[in-house]
């Protein structure tokens, strides 16, 4: 696939707060509304932001998406997650 349906969702995660609830409550279901391969639904659903960025997914909105799903308290998740890039 392409890494733009990746970001189409963590923009869509992390432009409506609403969206942002929708994932926390099914991760898997909503993952399966973008077009993304088995290995992106993946990583989109436990939100593994070091394999979104090794396919190519802009950092910035990855950071985007996983603030609105894991607030402020997620900064140091975020950060040892994308150092596995």
């Amino acid at each position: 696939m392409s890494s733009n349906a990746l970001e189409k969702a963590m923009w869509t995660i992390g432009t409506s707060p609403a969206e942002a609830e929708k994932f926390r409550q099914s991760p898997a279901a909503y993952a399966e509304q973008f077009h993304l391969d088995a290995g992106e639904k993946a990583s989109l659903a436990t939100l593994d932001v070091g394999d979104m960025a090794k396919r190519g997914a802009s950092t910035l909105l990855l950071l985007m998406g996983f603030m609105a799903v894991k607030g402020p308290a997620g900064m140091g998740e975020y950060m040892q997650g994308i150092s596995k890039k």
